[in-house]
């Protein structure tokens, strides 16, 4: 298994002969090239045009799959189609199993990740589209607050959203950064529903020591524009301190330079450590 990116949004597993396969660019000296890859990977596929299958195919919720773990052989129909989310779509060659593979879990998750000689911990998180406001009717075109037909992209209703809460708070307790670089987050300020923003900041102080609180860094003036979702960053005050204010960057698109390059703004922000007076600065993007 060397991707399983689309497997519950597709059923679509990526396989590779050889080991996994990585990115030509990686830099792991592994021999990897795009023609390579291309020659070495096949997908398996439920058969099926269904987004967001339901059961999730080659899904066990004992053992989920993981990139690495393996299958020693696979029978059925081969066919080529798209392989990707994006129109015009990639086409590549995929299997429909005519029995179900038996795959082994070879690269098991840690429990938690091996931190060696560290002494902060800098985090980046996908909220994918922690929204505020339910993508409920009520709050859809043309009602406000989104006025457009670019609709809330987040949880249903008031059961979905506190669902993802819970989730999000505790996978964030869990990693325990001293910076959190955060995509995904809603922009949309102004309607009847809270930031996203400020509110998944009192969630996350909620129950913790003040010496442990978070707090969120001023965003860059660039206005609403672009995407209706930004990159935001989220520290401890209580081990470091601010050195100036965020900053932003944005230039014309190249290919038409009557929009902007970036619809979801890099911000970056540079800090200071309390226990060692050493700086830096994180850079949270989300780049297409």
């Amino acid at each position: 298994v060397s991707q399983n990116y689309f497997q519950g949004r597709y059923g679509q597993l990526t396989l590779s002969s050889g080991g996994r396969m990585y990115h030509p660019n990686n830099g792991n000296e592994l021999g990897d090239t795009v023609e390579l890859n291309a020659r070495r990977f096949i997908v398996l596929d439920d058969g099926s045009t269904t987004s967001n299958p339901n059961p999730v195919p080659y899904y066990d919720l004992a053992q989920p799959l993981r990139a690495g773990d393996t299958v020693v052989s696979v029978s059925g129909v081969m066919d080529q189609g798209a392989i990707n989310a994006t129109s015009p779509y990639l086409l590549g060659y995929r299997v429909h199993p005519s029995a179900a593979p038996v795959f082994t879990p070879v690269n098991l998750r840690p429990e938690a990740p091996q931190l060696i000689g560290h002494d902060l911990v800098v985090v980046g998180f996908n909220l994918y589209n922690f929204f505020t406001t339910l993508n409920d009717p009520a709050n859809t075109y043309p009602n406000p607050p989104y006025n457009t037909s670019n609709e809330p992209r987040g949880a249903n209703n008031a059961t979905e959203f506190e669902q993802q809460v819970l989730k999000l708070v505790a996978a964030i307790h869990g990693a325990n950064p001293d910076v959190l670089g955060v995509v995904e987050i809603e922009k949309y300020e102004g309607g009847p529903f809270p930031a996203a923003d400020t509110y998944l900041l009192d969630r996350l102080n909620d129950g913790l020591p003040e010496d442990e609180q978070y707090e969120i860094i001023n965003d860059p003036v660039l206005g609403f524009g672009g995407d209706y979702i930004k990159n935001t960053i989220y520290y401890k005050p209580g081990r470091l301190t601010l050195v100036g204010n965020a900053v932003s960057y944005n230039i014309p698109d190249p290919a038409d330079p009557t929009v902007d390059l970036f619809d979801r703004y890099p911000v970056a922000q540079t800090f200071r450590s309390k226990s060692d007076n050493q700086k830096f600065t994180v850079v949270v993007n989300h780049l297409k």
